[in-house]
């Protein structure tokens, strides 16, 4: 003899089935959530962190001489300058990458790895190229 709707036992064990799947879906969604939570917890509390050392940083700046101020603006200027020296597109920027390409992919070649020296090799040939044409 089967179990139907209209008998009781059926009705309570149904029920409990239920009352199982939804605890363990509660159960579910908070760790879920508190994973969500501690992972958003730790963003902010880095973000905090940065913001307060930015805080502090220009706050320290505020208390040092005029002198002090442009030295280290001087500095930045002359790193910002190096670096779009050395990273716009020119014939010698371009020849001295697929130097450091060809090095690197020689190094890698004599390592033992002749695949990855190959892509290197192309990609060196590729900066070679792009050089002679400017």
């Amino acid at each position: 003899m089967g179990y139907s709707a209209s008998q009781p036992a059926f009705t309570v064990v149904l029920m409990k089935i239920m009352l199982i799947k939804s605890k363990l879906l509660f159960l579910i969604a908070i760790a879920l959530s508190k994973t969500a939570y501690a992972q958003e917890n730790a963003v902010q509390t880095y973000f905090g962190y940065v913001k307060l050392a930015i805080f502090e940083l220009f706050s320290s700046l505020r208390d040092l001489g005029m002198s002090t101020k442009l030295a280290i603006l001087a500095g930045l200027v002359s790193i910002a300058l190096i670096i779009y020296f050395r990273t716009r597109d020119t014939a010698s920027n371009n020849m001295r990458r697929a130097r450091d390409l060809h090095k690197k992919a020689s190094e890698l070649h004599d390592s033992g790895n002749p695949q990855e020296a190959e892509d290197y090799y192309q990609k060196a040939n590729t900066y070679r190229e792009k050089a002679e044409t400017q």
